[in-house]
């Protein structure tokens, strides 16, 4: 299992970016997300992104170490290793809600990009005919295309949103120090700690979605680089944008857009146009990883005697994934994001937040050091 190959950081970026760009789609990109998880319960919005992004991150490391064990290359393989011997049980459980999950993000983001579309006078419906059409084409051609695609994205969602978090903070419209002030919390703290927890539950499920990545990464070395370089990169995104977006809280009531009302606002015409790009990269890149990891559950397994084109396979099972997702994006983001992401995240807290960080991390543990054990042996023998 351990591979003592040095991975290169341009091949930890790529994997990161893969994971960066599932976190930053329909609902976090636009700031639906943010608002709806972290904002509106006040001045706790400038801290708790930054403890959601640190469990999380402990996830995602506990998850792409017992990919690594168990040479997983999809999420059911993984499913079925991690809850051993109760697999027949709980990895159905999972395969459920991973299902559910991957229609909600790509949903959204689905959502998303058709009202940003609509902005530009294209009508709802045809929004998501065209988003869904892009998510399609990128998702049938294998995970490195994937991986490269979402680098791109990711270096430009990230330059531009802090571009935009510099001029959205020093507007006069922002007024950071009273909505930060410590008796800005009108929700309770109570209620904001359950939030910040749904918001990691919901998102942790990704972690299964990373295993077809974890060839890529070969060892714990590079396993841990990754969620090291991952946390840096999530958590610095997460609060800088929750810090502005709590600024202008009291101006972003029924926005579904929160982030491009503020793009509009500073008033400068041509990041209004960069930004609405770059959310555009942002929903494809949430929309294209999820569906992914769809497809490589169920390439090898549908339909296979009849279509063997594995490149025919995956276009059916994207395709398959589409129509569902797409059908979900015309209930709005506000509804898919506010409800379906708080009930998952509920349940992600017990599904996914406490078995990595329990009995998972201790079989981790175990199986690195008998892995380890057992290649000493080997070199030994071999010398």
């Amino acid at each position: 299992m351990q591979n003592k190959e040095k991975v290169s950081w341009g091949t930890i970026f790529g994997v990161s970016s893969v994971a960066f760009g599932i976190h930053v789609g329909g609902g976090f990109a636009t700031g639906n997300q943010t608002v709806n998880f972290f904002v509106k319960f006040g001045w706790t919005a400038i801290f708790f992104p930054i403890i959601s992004m640190i469990i999380l991150n402990l996830v995602f490391r506990s998850g792409l170490l017992s990919a690594l064990i168990n040479k997983s290359t999809h999420y059911r393989e993984w499913s079925d290793a991690v809850f051993s011997p109760a697999q027949v049980i709980f990895s159905n459980v999972y395969e459920v809600c991973y299902i559910i999950i991957l229609l909600l993000a790509v949903s959204a983001s689905i959502a998303g990009s058709a009202s940003l579309l609509q902005t530009y006078g294209l009508s709802y419906g045809v929004g998501v005919l065209l988003t869904g059409a892009v998510f399609f084409l990128l998702t049938i051609f294998g995970k490195d295309l994937i991986a490269k695609a979402s680098t791109f994205m990711t270096v430009c969602i990230v330059v531009c949103l802090l571009i935009l978090c510099a001029l959205g903070l020093s507007h006069p419209n922002a007024n950071l120090g009273a909505m930060a002030s410590s008796s800005n919390a009108p929700l309770g703290i109570g209620a904001a700690v359950w939030s910040m927890l749904q918001y990691a539950g919901y998102q942790s499920f990704t972690a299964a979605t990373l295993s077809p990545f974890v060839a890529s990464l070969k060892n714990k070395e590079a396993i841990n680089k990754f969620a090291i370089l991952n946390f840096v990169l999530n958590a610095a995104m997460t609060a800088l944008t929750a810090i502005m977006l709590l600024a202008w809280l009291p101006l972003l009531q029924g926005q579904t857009l929160p982030i491009l009302f503020i793009a509009t606002e500073v008033g400068y015409g041509w990041l209004r146009h960069v930004y609405g790009i770059v959310l555009f990269f942002a929903f494809v890149s949430t929309g294209i990883g999820c569906i992914f990891g769809f497809v490589s559950r169920f390439e090898n397994k549908l339909l296979v005697k009849q279509l063997p084109n594995i490149t025919h396979r995956r276009a059916l099972t994207s395709l398959i994934s589409m129509i569902a997702a797409m059908a979900i994006s015309m209930l709005g983001l506000t509804v898919i994001v506010a409800r379906g992401y708080a009930y998952m995240g509920i349940i992600g807290i017990f599904l996914m937040i406490i078995p990595s960080l329990t009995f998972m991390w201790y079989r981790n543990a175990k199986g690195i050091a008998t892995s380890k054990k057992a290649l000493e042996e080997k070199e030994g023998t071999s010398e």
